[in-house]
């Protein structure tokens, strides 16, 4: 159970992809530590600390700390990988010259030492989500905040643009992330967004959903030029199986789709079924508890990789199967852009077929952007 601390059922997604109903496994059983809670009207995340706030003496060679707890913006969830900072002014001259950070384990615990007494704010930060503690520190101890924090839905934008085959906005609806969605799969409303930069820029997330209908290769172009602005800008961009077009268009050294790059839809060779597959990325490690997960395709016709470019790097990877029957092995499944934009692209989504390992990684994807 990780740090020992915190309940021992977990709630989630059933397999079924239905977000209203929801599936409580025993942790223990299923070997995930990361729940925070039982969601429900008025739940509350138990850290295993009381009361409220209460220090304990900190090693001699220390002057203050603090311990906390990172959870999801529902409060369901404890959340790996989020990055708690404090920074002071040393020298007193209205400038902040000292930082200490520490990042978030799978049960969301982080804890920062070597802190000076006195009033502190510690800001945390998980992709475009954040939240603060404010919080009184005693010389000589190590403070524990009982309360979590949560990571904020406010004063974050999300559009979705749906397809045929995706609905990240489920997902969303069930971390209690508001969004605006742009229909992809019945007309031709997503160009309102992706044609126009100043609507795209009133975002902080865009996710565009496998199965989005193909008409805007005609204008691809200027679509692709307003997604590159879009990132440049601090926007972050999530793309899954179909959608690869459009990160083909806008970032060809990010990834190496299989097939013909000059021409939409020359990728599309998956074959269906599952495979456990090898998770490269620390953070997804962490929230599923493994490197390893299950991954599974309903449908033949999915976008395939042969690799990561130069500018991308592998999050999930696993040998696939190709409809002709050949296999490439060690195929990229998510990839992350490197550097400061925040661009992710996974071949798997939210689908009938979704296993619990996907729904997980697909959390852990959500709250990085």
């Amino acid at each position: 159970m990780g740090s020992g601390v915190g309940p021992t059922v977990n709630t989630w997604i059933s397999t079924a992809g239905l977000m209203s109903t929801l599936v409580y496994l025993s942790c223990v059983e299923q070997g995930i530590h990361r729940p925070a809670s039982v969601l429900g009207d008025g739940a509350q995340l138990d850290s295993g600390l009381s009361p409220s706030v209460y220090s304990e003496t900190a090693p001699p060679n220390l002057t203050a700390g603090l311990h906390g707890r990172v959870c999801d913006p529902s409060g369901g969830y404890w959340i790996a990988g989020a990055t708690a900072s404090f920074e002071w002014d040393t020298n007193h001259d209205g400038t902040a010259d000292a930082r200490v950070s520490a990042q978030t384990d799978g049960d969301g615990n982080f804890r920062l030492l070597e802190l000076p007494p006195g009033p502190a704010r510690v800001d945390i930060i998980k992709g475009s989500f954040s939240t603060h503690i404010d919080v009184e520190l005693i010389d000589g101890q190590i403070t524990h905040v009982k309360e979590p924090s949560c990571l904020s839905r406010d004063n974050i934008d999300i559009a979705v643009v749906d397809g045929q085959y995706d609905d990240i906005g489920e997902i969303l609806d069930f971390l209690t992330l508001p969004f605006d969605r742009y229909d992809g799969v019945y007309s031709t409303q997503y160009l309102q967004l992706l044609g126009n930069r100043a609507e795209m820029a009133k975002y902080d997330i865009i996710f565009l959903n496998c199965g989005i209908e193909w008409s805007w290769v005609t204008q691809q172009e200027e679509i692709r030029q307003n997604i590159v602005d879009y990132v440049e800008q601090g926007g972050s961009l999530y793309a899954s199986d179909w959608a690869y077009w459009f990160i083909e268009q806008s970032y060809p050294k990010f990834i190496d789709f299989s097939g013909d790059d000059r021409h939409p839809g020359e990728a599309l060779h998956g074959a269906p079924g599952g495979s456990d597959v090898s998770v490269l990325d620390p953070h997804m490690q962490t929230l599923l508890g493994s490197s390893s997960a299950q991954i599974y395709f309903n449908y033949n016709s999915w976008a395939t990789i042969e690799a990561a470019g130069e500018t991308g790097t592998v999050l999930v990877e696993g040998d696939m199967s190709l409809e002709d029957g050949s296999v490439i092995r060690d195929s990229p499944l998510t990839v992350r852009m490197n550097g400061d934009k925040r661009v992710i692209y996974t071949a798997f989504h939210n689908e009938a077929q979704t296993t619990l390992d996907m729904e997980l990684l697909l959390l852990e994807i959500i709250l990085s952007l």
